[in-house]
């Protein structure tokens, strides 16, 4: 097709500085409560396609009236737009998340793990069960320590079995930090939102700390820009408010990187003892029920005492990510196994290990189906052998992540695993298709004409024309206005496409194009 003649662009080399407010949404899951009504909603266009009626099609997915009635028309068109794009799985489809499978991790390691949700989110009746991934990307698992530890354990477990590998005793430290650290890293009773405490921390230490005083005696006469980013980069360093691989490229000097004592024995107290406002920050108000939630919500002290808290769980989880991750960079095959787990739940709903679940336990996905929708049009496509998709896709071991999931009045740290994250490539794909199928049957007509023309068959074609030689030139102008209007309408809806990624988030739409962007800043 056209991908021969299409490049990717080399982005503009330029130092990025990311906005103190942008969220870590690669690794951040997808409202839950959506995510099941896209599920439903699938079922359902699934079950029409089969001939039923809308009522009949959710009551045989076995969905509840008052959740159908929940969903509404956008993702019902979603539903049946990635429907259009599947292929035949079985006579009707059900949806699955209630579930109330044994977790074969408590039982047999002993472990505070009774999550029972299943891992498959539709079936079909013969037997097929899929666990669907958006294909902008998700997270495969992000549980409390219970759950972590289990799939860690039970991965290990399998790939022994398996394998007969040995495991590093870095992975043993991997295993007692879930187990016995992880839950830790939390708290209850909480007032402030994370991200949002993280910023207004930010906020002060550029804008009223003494820092920027103190650096611009050190630092050589540095501009305040260049002070401003030293001391953002600085902070990321510590996870405030995200953390950067590429923090040192904006330090004025690595000997005037703000230090963990300093950090916590002076800015941290100073932050809580000046005027500085963050009701900002705080919860919704719903989660407000007591006479004493109601103090401190208007206690502007201790919401600050409180978000600082936040930041020091955040600096250990920074911590244990740097300790622990070269020991799964250098696990070798355990990787497959641990992405195995985390995708299908093998053994934390069986108790038993293997590659390829072929029982009748609803709870195990079996399958992985992807998909994604692009205005009126959805694509899917379906994994039928769940451990070789993990066996490729192993390396994302390699991106774990330690950070908050915050849940009312509690947050937790999560110990995450991300999904992988499709390139735009495809949806230019799905751009071209329809649009070829646009002039398809008028670009074959032309080139009909134009070869019945060249064998002296189509000689009325003539008529008007001087020539049969102006009679196919003609021809040649259609077919190329045809195809400039084909390349231009692909291109339109190609920029329009981008335009709308770049303009919801820009740094999320750069990476979904497969682009960093990054600059040499020098001031003079």
């Amino acid at each position: 097709m056209l991908r021969k003649y299409v490049r990717q662009l080399r982005p503009l080399q330029e130092k990025y500085v990311a906005p103190i407010d942008k969220v870590q949404s690669f690794l951040t899951e997808a409202d839950t409560g959506k995510a099941t009504k896209s599920e439903q909603a699938i079922v359902v266009a699934y079950n029409m396609k089969k001939g039923m009626s809308e009522e009949e099609a959710y009551k045989t997915g076995e969905i509840p009236d008052a959740e159908w009635k929940k969903v509404n028309a956008s993702l019902k068109k979603d539903g049946k737009a990635i429907v259009d794009s599947m292929p035949d799985v079985g006579d009707y489809l059900v949806h699955y998340g209630r579930g109330s499978a044994d977790n074969y991790f408590g039982k047999n390691y002993k472990l505070p793990a009774k999550d029972t949700t299943p891992k498959t989110d539709l079936y079909s009746n013969t037997g097929r069960a899929f666990s669907l991934k958006k294909a902008d990307g998700a997270v495969l698992l992000s549980p409390k320590g219970g759950e972590a530890t289990g799939v860690i354990k039970a991965s290990i477990e399998n790939f022994q079995k398996n394998e007969g590998g040995k495991v590093s005793a870095g992975m043993d430290e991997v295993v007692d930090f879930l187990k016995n650290d992880l839950d830790n890293l939390a708290l209850k009773g909480r007032f402030v939102e994370v991200e949002k405490s993280k910023i207004e921390f930010t906020d002060w230490y550029v804008n009223k700390s003494d820092r920027k005083t103190e650096l611009r005696k050190k630092s050589n006469k540095s501009s305040d820009k260049e002070i401003e980013l030293h001391m953002k980069a600085e902070l990321s360093f510590y996870k405030i408010p995200r953390q950067s691989k590429n923090y040192k490229k904006n330090l004025i000097n690595n000997s005037l990187m703000l230090t963990k004592s300093e950090l916590e024995g002076k800015y941290f107290p100073a932050f809580v003892q000046s005027e500085f406002d963050i009701s900002g920050a705080r919860i919704k108000p719903k989660y407000i029920k007591t006479q004493d939630d109601e103090e401190f919500y208007n206690d502007n002290t201790k919401l600050k005492a409180q978000a600082i808290k936040l930041l020091e769980i955040g600096i250990k989880q920074s911590q244990f990510h740097k300790k622990f991750a070269s020991t799964f960079e250098e696990s070798g095959e355990l990787k497959k196994y641990i992405i195995y787990e985390a995708a299908s739940g093998h053994y934390k709903f069986t108790g038993t290990t293997g590659t390829s679940y072929t029982g009748n336990n609803l709870a195990v996905a079996k399958e992985l189906m992807e998909f994604e929708v692009s205005g009126d049009r959805g694509a899917t496509k379906i994994y039928t052998n769940m451990f070789s998709w993990c066996t490729k896709n192993q390396d994302l071991v390699d991106k774990f992540d330690l950070s908050f999931k915050a849940s009312g009045k509690s947050a937790y740290t999560k110990f995450a695993i991300p999904s992988k994250k499709e390139k735009l490539l495809p949806q230019l794909e799905m751009v071209i298709n329809d649009e070829y199928e646009n002039i398809q049957e008028e670009l074959n007509q032309l080139m009909s004409e134009k070869m019945y023309l060249q064998e002296g068959v189509l000689d009325v074609l003539k008529r008007g024309f001087s020539s049969a030689k102006d009679a196919i030139q003609n021809i040649k102008n259609k077919i190329v206005n045809l195809i400039q209007r084909f390349l231009k309408t692909v291109i339109f809806k190609f920029t329009e496409m981008i335009r709308r990624l770049l303009k919801n988030n820009f740094n999320i739409g750069l990476k979904a194009l497969g682009l960093e962007l990054q600059a040499n800043v020098s001031f003079k």
